[in-house]
């Protein structure tokens, strides 16, 4: 088994009972996760998440003041690299489709059996880590260790493409002399 990286959770429940037995479940059940924060609102739900930057963000449908569906748009534009999962005791489908147009990823009954909230979390946990990886190569790769130059990675061109659209200052020519603008051996 690989070891994996800490999972830091925000909890976001209006009921204290549930929100004592989400903490519960995630500090007894699973060693590499940790709760980083508890909240009782939504405003006090993104406060924490911009202070903590947690990897995933359990949501009430019905939380008060902000309510889950406001407070998940707010966390996907302020955190769009933590994944958001909606807690709810409504399982209706409409409850189901206004969560995941808000920006959640996971959508779990409340209150949440443990081994179905545990395999939500690390669901979206991977879903994000993925979303993180491709967007760091669609950035340009990986940063040398050697140099610390970019472009040295997984994202590298070909010494036979142009640049990329809007990386260029200048006028992009080809500095060899043939005027078909490729070099030789280069499809």
């Amino acid at each position: 088994m690989s070891v994996r990286e800490r999972i830091g959770v925000l909890v976001a429940h209006g009921d204290d009972v549930v929100r004592e037995e989400v903490t519960a479940i995630l500090a007894n059940a699973a060693e590499d996760m940790e709760v980083v924060g508890v909240a009782r609102t939504g405003d006090a739900a993104l406060a924490l998440a911009r202070k903590l930057e947690p990897a995933i963000v359990l949501v009430d449908y019905d939380l008060p003041g902000r309510d889950g569906i406001e407070t998940t748009e707010a966390l996907a534009t302020l955190l769009p690299g933590a994944g958001v999962i909606v807690l709810a005791a409504d399982m209706s489908a409409e409850a189901l489709r206004r969560a995941m147009v808000a920006g959640a990823r996971q959508f779990v009954a409340a209150p949440p059996r443990p081994e179905e909230l545990l395999r939500a979390i690390y669901q979206v946990h991977d879903m994000t880590a993925a979303r993180r990886a491709a967007r760091q190569v669609a950035a340009g790769g990986r940063t040398s260790r050697a140099r610390g130059r970019r472009g040295s990675g997984w994202g590298r061109r070909s010494r036979c493409s142009p640049p990329r659209a809007g990386r260029a200052r200048r006028r992009w020519r080809p500095r060899w002399p043939w005027r078909s603008g490729r070099r030789p051996g280069c499809a």
